[in-house]
């Protein structure tokens, strides 16, 4: 029996020998770090165009909804006042995976805003012709279907009624502190469902990782009680020899 099981250790070891080059790690490792370095300036990216684009910003509305493989789905804001200001962002609350088309077009069905293969995207357009402007998702992927985040405000540039000159100090302060509350209660919305998008895939990689590594300890068994069998087995018929 011990014979047995120091053979089958041998033939394990000898089919897990790894036969990848010794650079291999190195060159995974650093195509890992590109990754991770296009990923964090792609984030710096977004929330430098936050910063300069999304100021005061309040949704007028915010909604999750599910597109499916290969759909499509279209929003319509209908812009009465001109000029007007269309601003809001979106980002995949299912993935990581850059699947979305976005465009935005005009009432004369002209492109006024397009972003390809992305997984979040702010936009900020100004409205110069009345009508209906459409949103419009698409999702490149074949098999999966998505989850999306979206939230947009539309508004009037000319209907400020007061401007800064003709407000006293402390309106100013309370004005700046009930912009500052806006602001940290969007950031905070957002963050909270980027984080609950982030649990949600890590939690969906432990449960494939758990049935794989099930998978894997069941064949490994599987194999290993096979293998101790047939050397008994072939040990039994030399005894009847």
């Amino acid at each position: 029996m011990f014979l047995a099981l120091f053979l089958v250790t041998a033939v394990l070891g000898k089919k897990a020998t790894p036969t990848t080059p010794e650079k291999a790690p190195e060159q995974e490792a650093e195509a890992n770090q590109t990754l991770d370095v296009s990923a964090e300036d792609e984030s710096m990216e977004l929330m430098k165009e936050w910063d300069e684009k999304m100021q005061g910003f309040v949704p007028e509305d915010m909604i999750t909804f599910e597109i499916q493989a290969r759909g499509e789905e279209e929003f319509y804001e209908v812009i009465d006042i001109v000029p007007s200001t269309i601003r809001g962002a979106w980002f995949l609350a299912s993935s990581n995976s850059k699947d979305i088309d976005f465009t935005i077009y005009d009432p004369l069905q002209n492109v006024v805003f397009e972003r390809k293969a992305k997984k979040e995207a702010i936009f900020h357009i100004d409205a110069k012709r009345q009508g209906i402007y459409v949103f419009v998702f698409k999702n490149t992927k074949v098999m999966t279907g998505h989850s999306i985040t979206f939230t947009y405000n539309s508004g009037n540039s000319t209907n400020t009624i007061l401007k800064s000159e003709h407000l006293t100090p402390v309106e100013n302060n309370l004005l700046g502190i009930q912009k500052s509350i806006k602001d940290f209660q969007v950031d905070n919305q957002f963050a909270q469902l980027r984080q609950e998008t982030h649990f949600k895939t890590v939690a969906s990689a432990n449960v494939n990782v758990f049935w794989f590594s099930l998978i894997e300890s069941v064949g490994v068994i599987a194999v290993t009680a096979w293998q101790i069998y047939y050397i008994k087995k072939l040990l039994d018929n030399r005894r009847v020899l």
